[in-house]
């Protein structure tokens, strides 16, 4: 979703860094039930893989990652959806 904007950023000459909650993204986890061959049936009573995952493990990940990043020089930080 960033990749427009962060190209944009760099031909600008600033860093920028796209980061994915918990349970999102590249770590992102499907259960079987949801991948081809759907089976609807299993899906409907699958537990969440989001179910573990809280808002402080939200909190918590863009906090650790601001931090970080702030080693380096200022930081902005931008969401989108709930986040924002």
């Amino acid at each position: 979703m960033w990749a427009p904007v962060q190209r944009e950023l760099a031909l600008l000459g600033h860093r920028s860094l796209a980061v994915d909650l918990p349970g999102h993204g590249l770590d992102a986890q499907y259960p079987l039930a949801y991948q081809a061959p759907q089976d609807l049936d299993t899906w409907a009573v699958e537990p969440s893989t989001l179910a573990g995952v809280t808002l402080q493990d939200n909190v918590d990940m863009v906090v650790d990652v601001v931090r970080r990043v702030a080693e380096h020089g200022p930081v902005v930080l931008v969401a989108a959806s709930l986040a924002a």
